[in-house]
């Protein structure tokens, strides 16, 4: 909540990653490359891709923060572009039921979020929305929709044992 994302995402950018690709033998491919996160970790997510779109082919927003103040509407008025960008967004049907905060709107900012990209020309195979029926704002469901982000952005890997 300090306002310190873009310096998160900077480190990410400008040193987490070229300290990984020049140490390791990974794919230094956008489409290769992806951020996943929950809560706030989800909305910092979907910024990255906002913020550097070149660099991120893959982003995974598990119940996204998308309540924070302006941040559906910074979305809706971004200029991104689809591109190969593929984005994953869940979220459960009860998230922020017993809130009498602004987060009880969870999964109706979600839903906004996810009609804005389709309306920036994300299509099915390039977007994805999960919404949980009955879950909550937790970790036990995140994990479960982790997995979920992985399989749907990465495709599932087969074992022929």
């Amino acid at each position: 909540f300090g306002g310190m994302g873009y310096h998160y995402l900077s480190d990410i950018t400008n040193q987490f990653i070229p300290l990984i690709e020049e140490n390791w033998n990974v794919i230094r491919e956008p489409q290769s490359r992806g951020m996943i996160g929950a809560s706030l970790g989800g909305l910092i997510s979907m910024f990255a891709l906002l913020k550097y779109p070149s660099m991120f082919g893959k982003i995974g927003s598990i119940s996204g923060s998308y309540w924070y103040e302006n941040a559906a509407e910074t979305i809706h008025i971004s200029s991104l572009k689809p591109g190969t960008t593929r984005v994953f967004m869940s979220v459960g049907s009860e998230e922020g039921r017993e809130k009498q905060s602004i987060q009880r709107h969870m999964l109706k900012k979600t839903k906004q979020v996810h009609q804005s990209l389709k309306e920036k020309g994300f299509t099915e195979d390039r977007l994805y929305l999960s919404i949980e029926k009955g879950a909550v704002h937790h970790r036990k469901y995140f994990c479960k929709q982790f997995i979920n982000a992985l399989e749907w952005l990465y495709g599932k890997n087969r074992s022929t044992l």
